[in-house]
Order: structure tokens, then sequence, then C-alpha cells
């Protein structure tokens, strides 16, 4: 739980750093690319090394698929091999897009899906027992999930708040911005400390 708590206060003291340093320093931590997101690509990289050096790529290969997803996804894979990127509905509509990468595509959105159900319907009723008593890996779980969606409201909100009509300020889409790249980076840190205690839990029930 001390680790949820410090990875909320870095968020807050990065986000503060962020906003607050002078000229483009700023801008230099939260850019494609940038100091914050290859820190989250390091990040998903130790959560696949921790899976594997506790030899668990049997027992967690859902959540080692799911977890080598949004590396790939931090490292722009979804677009970097692709006319335009696979989660856009214009990618299966586009007469642009060849036949090949849409069947690329979908598989891989298919694959996506498969793993994010089967660790659902395996997983979902542990969670809500464990959110009950309060255990680490379930609130670990919960906080990943909360970073997660933050972060994906916030991508493009400049944009999506324009379709209603409303216009953000250049400052305030740099905070928003910031804060995007900010809750990506705690998802794998927050992934890494919940997995480890859930291997701690299934080695402590095998002694029993």
């Amino acid at each position: 739980m001390m680790a949820y708590a410090l990875i909320c206060t870095m968020a807050l003291l990065l986000f503060l750093l962020c906003i607050l340093l002078p000229g483009d320093h700023g801008d230099f931590l939260i850019k494609e690319g940038g100091v914050i997101e290859s820190a989250s690509v390091f990040g998903y990289f130790l959560c696949i090394a921790l899976i594997i050096y506790r030899r668990k790529t049997a027992y967690a290969r859902h959540f080692f698929l799911l977890i080598l997803f949004f590396m790939l996804r931090e490292l722009d894979f979804q677009e970097r091999f692709t006319t335009m990127g696979i989660f856009k509905t214009r990618f299966f509509i586009s007469e642009q897009v060849p036949f090949a990468e849409k069947a690329v595509g979908a598989m891989v959105i298919l694959l996506l899906l498969y793993v994010s159900i089967s660790i659902l319907l395996r997983h979902s009723k542990d969670f809500f027992t464990g959110l009950k008593k309060r255990s680490v890996v379930s609130v670990g779980t919960l906080l990943a999930v909360i970073f997660l969606v933050v972060s994906k409201l916030l991508d493009g909100i400049a944009g999506k708040l324009k379709a209603f009509g409303i216009a953000l300020s250049a400052q305030m889409s740099f905070h928003a911005e910031a804060l995007e790249e900010i809750f990506e980076f705690g998802v794998p840190l927050l992934i890494f400390f919940t997995l480890n205690a859930h291997f701690k839990d299934i080695e402590a029930q095998k002694h029993f």
C-alpha cells in the first residue's frame, strides 16, 4: 500500500514539475518519445521481466500478453507499420488501407479482446472479493484501471471538447497532455507492484 501511495504522490510531483519548469523543459518531459513516455515503456518491460523471473509465464500468460500489448502501444506499434492506427474506425473502412493490413489489424484486436475477456472471466470474482477486504492486489488493480481510464480520457481531450464547441487554451492543453503522460506512466508502476503482491500471495498459499 505504501508503494501505491508513493506512486500517486510521484504523479502529483511530476505534474507540478512539468507545469513549473521554465520554457520548453516541461515539454521535453512529456513529448512523444520523451522522458516520461520512455519510462512508461521501461516500466512495462520490468513487468514482463518480473513475470519471467517469477517463472509465472504459463500461469499469467493473459496478463503477460496484455502487458505486452500496453508496451507495444506505448511504442506506437498500432500505427508504425500500417497506413493508419488500427484502433481507428477508418482503418477498416478506408480504401487506402490494404486488405492484408485490415486482416492483421482485425486479428490483433480479436486477440486483445480475447485476452481482456479471459482476464475478466477468470479474475473478476476474486477482484471484487479482494476489494471488499481491501487486499493489496485488488486495490492495486483498481488504481491501475483508474489511471488507465483517466489517461485515455485525457488523450486528445482538446479535439474531443472542440467537437462540443469547447476550446482549450494552449496552457490547458499542455496541462492535459502532461497529466495524460503521467497517468500512463503510473499504470506500469502500479501493475508491477500489484503483480509482485499477487505472486507473493501465491507463494504464501503454497506453504499452507
